[in-house]
């Protein structure tokens, strides 16, 4: 007997498969997996089977998860056109594009031990193939009642069983089957076309986040401006973001956001490419797919945001050259999925630094009430300008803001000296720091002081108003009947 386990979000269609499997009296056994997050604990308790994976589970499924399953026989299916290319890019064999629970169905029962057809799904029947079986009211193998099952079918209708061999009852069942077949296959493409229309853009917005000294709160801009983008609204996680951590020989990006120290990181990635150059590629040709590129990306829970770590050791990040960081911005850029892209840059003008503002749309200047902070960002400007650089693509951050007369210098007076437009004023506030120590993004908190002025920056960046807003407090009975003054 046959074991298969079938890894597709549509639980209707998998039940359609298993339903036929039953009804054309399969040797064989249908486990269902519909949840990505259940694949780790499930998946590895299904010896010696074919595992069976749908292209809408491909890529929330773990990078490795083919080697996880040594004694399964791994093969795919997909419900778009482009499927294919997805399952040959992980060197998964390909079943075919699949219609209908039949043709899945077909697809199973006729597949050889270990292998699959080039593409047997191409020229396949609609309708399944192999003995069919009277239907009958109980399998006495498994003890299932069909009763029950027909009472499952999504009809609104309970049939009876005619009289004679079944067959009348089975041809009801596979009209009903057809009929979900339909429904399926136009779930399907409207599906597929949302997913392809889900980009905010076709290409990622890329924000350079930069300042020539260190302590004004570059990484923290970097990191909460990253988790504000993660959480906007129009759908919870409609921005799809990645933060890059280029500051390669010192960056804490990582420890910011409590990412995984031994995690996945820029090295990883230079890594892979230095292998591909190795093997004949051109590097500036390069090109990775989507799900090769966040393969080398770290994940938040809790806000979706996608990391790319620098390296965690200084020495790592010596041989690390401007070409190789200039492949993977191109493929974050174009190839990832992204809708924005964000670059905490190094407190230099390093190679890579202005590599990351060049080829960014936007620089956001990090500058606090510092005369030394002011001086260092006037002689940041004289350079960029004696190199040329689009100096439009400037915009100023004042971070840190506390009262001109603890400071001695007004936020006015940084306005006036830098004729570049002000898109955030963020007050001085302790609990950033003490939020930064535990990895906890103050944006969290929908009422901060930070939360508001980085909702500022994300509409300029996103150009729509549609972003997180805290939720109102609930009043309490008292407080209905007798509000204060000045509330009706």
């Amino acid at each position: 007997m046959k074991h298969y386990v079938i890894c597709d979000k549509r639980a209707d269609f998998i039940h359609d498969v298993k339903m036929r499997a039953l009804l054309d009296e399969q040797d064989c056994t249908i486990t269902e997996i519909t949840d990505p997050a259940g694949y780790p604990e499930r998946g590895k308790t299904f010896p010696d089977q074919f595992l069976i994976v749908c292209e809408n589970m491909l890529e929330s499924l773990p990078g490795d998860f083919v080697k996880q399953n040594k004694t399964s026989h791994v093969f795919g299916y997909s419900i778009t056109a482009a499927g294919r290319e997805k399952f040959e890019e992980r060197n998964i064999p390909f079943l075919g594009k699949i219609n209908s629970s039949s043709q899945l169905l077909s697809m199973l029962v006729g597949m050889p031990d270990g292998r699959a057809d080039e593409n047997p799904g191409d020229d396949l029947p609609e309708e399944a193939s192999g003995k069919s079986a009277e239907f009958r009211e109980m399998d006495t193998e498994t003890g299932n009642d069909f009763s029950a099952w027909k009472e499952s079918i999504h009809t609104g209708k309970t049939y009876k069983q005619t009289e004679g061999s079944g067959e009348g009852e089975r041809s009801r069942v596979e009209t009903i089957l057809s009929l979900r077949d339909e429904r399926v296959r136009k779930e399907t493409e409207l599906l597929s076309a949302k997913e392809e229309t889900t980009r905010y853009r076709e290409e990622a917005v890329v924000v350079a986040i930069a300042s020539t000294k260190g302590g004004v709160g570059k990484t923290t801009i970097a990191t909460q401006l990253s988790c504000c983008l993660a959480l906007t609204s129009y759908g919870r996680g409609r921005f799809q973001t990645c933060l890059v951590d280029f500051d390669t020989s010192f960056g804490d990006v990582c420890t910011s956001l409590d990412c995984d120290m031994n995690g996945v990181n820029i090295v990883t990635w230079i890594k892979d490419i230095r292998l591909r150059v190795k093997n004949g590629e051109e590097l500036q040709e390069i090109c990775y797919q989507k799900d090769e590129i966040r393969a080398f990306l770290q994940q938040k829970e809790d806000t979706q945001l996608y990391v790319l770590p620098a390296p965690q050791k200084h020495t790592e990040s010596l041989d690390i050259s401007s070409e190789e960081l200039e492949v993977i911005m191109r493929n974050l850029k174009d190839y990832g999925g992204f809708d924005f892209v964000l670059y905490d840059t190094g407190n230099d003008l390093k190679d890579t630094t202005l590599l990351a503002m060049e080829l960014a749309d936007y620089v956001l200047l990090i500058v606090t009430q510092d005369i030394s902070c002011a001086h260092c960002l006037d002689m940041m400007l004289y350079t960029l300008e004696s190199v040329h650089f689009d100096m439009r693509k400037l915009r100023l951050v004042i971070n840190n803001i506390m009262s001109a007369k603890a400071t001695g210098i007004a936020v006015s007076e940084l306005e006036e000296s830098f004729a570049y437009p002000c898109w955030a004023k963020i007050k001085h506030d302790p609990l950033v720091v003490r939020k930064n120590n535990y990895g906890s993004p103050v944006v969290f908190s929908a009422a901060h002081d930070m939360t508001k002025q980085l909702r500022n920056v994300v509409k300029q960046l996103s150009e729509t108003e549609e972003i997180l807003q805290p939720e109102e407090p609930k009043k309490t009975l008292w407080q209905k009947l007798f509000p204060k003054k000045g509330a009706r």
